[in-house]
């Protein structure tokens, strides 16, 4: 398995609030949005996406499931999920099953201009923090922190995302063998 840059079950209690309320969006919100999404109004005032760090045919796919129904519901259910923040919490461990968290190292570009800098970093420290806690949950396990890359590089910047291929391919490769991680 590989968590990169992965929700904690305890994120929204122990992040600073400055960064919970940027990120956390109320219920009333989802629903709005999802509304709005269905009616296509992304759609229409969506901007364009031709730089997104991916091939133009991958941005172009990218914006269209950004503006889609099924992104903003999946997006409701990663931001206000309860029971998989329980269903994580009852899971004592994965044994030695093959794990990396890939952590971003730098969240600034990723969160609201209006974070001040030290919730920033009491953000960047807590997060890892709640990371390391995630890789803990097995015994072959490694925690990995890409420095300089934000949540979303992981997966389109090409030199960030490469680390994320890699560290992916490392994994099933473990796995298929039935050999521990190398570190």
């Amino acid at each position: 398995m590989v968590l990169v840059d992965a929700s904690h079950p305890d994120m929204w209690t122990r992040l600073p609030p400055e960064v919970v309320a940027t990120l956390k969006p109320p219920t009333w919100k989802v629903g709005a949005m999802t509304f709005l999404t269905r009616l296509g109004v992304f759609r229409l005032t969506g901007g364009d996406m031709a730089d997104c760090g991916l091939p133009t045919q991958q941005c172009k796919e990218k914006q269209a499931y950004l503006r889609s129904t099924r992104y903003r519901i999946t997006w409701g259910q990663e931001m206000l999920a309860p029971e998989r923040d329980a269903q994580v919490r009852a899971t004592e461990n994965l044994g030695d099953k093959p794990l990396v968290v890939l952590s971003a190292g730098d969240h600034g570009r990723d969160l609201a201009a209006g974070v001040s800098p030290t919730a920033l970093a009491r953000f960047e420290r807590t997060w890892r923090n709640l990371q390391g806690e995630l890789a803990a949950l097995s015994t072959d396990s490694t925690h990995i922190v890409v420095e300089g890359a934000g949540h979303s590089s992981l997966q389109t910047d090409r030199q960030d995302a490469r680390v994320t291929s890699a560290t992916i391919e490392e994994v099933v490769q473990a796995a298929r063998a039935g050999r521990p991680l190398t570190r």
